[in-house]
Parts: C-alpha cells; sequence; structure tokens
C-alpha cells in the first residue's frame, strides 16, 4: 500500500492521457505498463535508433526513460491541471542495458507542495527477465496552472 494519497480519484486515467498527449514521450514510444499512487511503470520496446549496436539501449535514451518514469511517478500525485518541470536528474549506469526493451519503474520518495523526488530503477527486459542498467534520483518543481 502507498504512503501517497492522489489528488485526482481518477489519477490512472489522468497519467495515461497525460502519456498519450505528450510529443516526446509519442515519439520515443513510451508505454505505461502500471501506475499506482506515486508509482508508474513504463516499457520502452527496442528500435535499432536506440542502440549504439544491435540488442543495447544507448545511454540517452536510458536516461529519457529514468526522466520519464520519475516525474510521471510525481505527476500520480498532483492535479491534472499542474505541470512538472525536472530540477535534478543524477543517473548511474549499472550494467549494459541489453534486451528487446527497456523497463523504468518509478516511485515517489517525497512529495511536497512545490516539489518532488522520485527515484527510477531501469531495467533491461530480455526473454522475459529483468536485469537492473541504471538508478537515478529525479528532483521535480511543482508548478501551477496558469490563470487566463
Amino acid at each position: 500500500m502507498s504512503a501517497f494519497t492522489p489528488v485526482e480519484s481518477d489519477f490512472d486515467a489522468v497519467i495515461r492521457a497525460r502519456l498519450a498527449n505528450s510529443v516526446v514521450a509519442r515519439h520515443f514510444g513510451f508505454v505505461v505498463e502500471e501506475v499506482g499512487a506515486g508509482s508508474i511503470v513504463l516499457r520502452l520496446d527496442g528500435r535499432a535508433e536506440y542502440g549504439h549496436r544491435p540488442g543495447f539501449f544507448q545511454g540517452a535514451i536510458i536516461a529519457a526513460m529514468a526522466d520519464y518514469a520519475g516525474s510521471f511517478a510525481a505527476y500520480t500525485l498532483v492535479g491534472r491541471d499542474w505541470n512538472l518541470l525536472t530540477l535534478d536528474l543524477a543517473l548511474k549506469y549499472l550494467a549494459p542495458a541489453e534486451g528487446e526493451a527497456l523497463v523504468g519503474r518509478g516511485r515517489t520518495l517525497s512529495a511536497g507542495r512545490t516539489l518532488s523526488t522520485t527515484q527510477t530503477d531501469i531495467f533491461a527486459r530480455m526473454a522475459g527477465e529483468e536485469r537492473l542498467c541504471a538508478t537515478a534520483l529525479v528532483s521535480v518543481r511543482h508548478t501551477p496552472p496558469r490563470k487566463s
């Protein structure tokens, strides 16, 4: 059970719609596998342009996955009209990301009124098995809706 309570009762649908409406997320092809209060699991299926050699994901792709999974874990806890801006991303590569897909498991560590900190673990998935290949801390700033 999560220690966090989402602002929106339909936060799962809000998060899925937000990701579907993100031009960058659509460009990469991020897929939501799971959404929880303060957490998310994203998947990115491998494509030739994501690797520096066949079967391996390049570091910048891993960083993008870490940023999105971390940010969207925090998004589960804010209102639908709020936005988040990444303030800091500290990423550590732990193993080669060899696989058919990347899986980003983001979870919120702290959620404040204006700032949240999340952790994302990135796994390379091959033949149903997952191997941890990177971990990141992501800090985001909450920005309220703009008044018209």
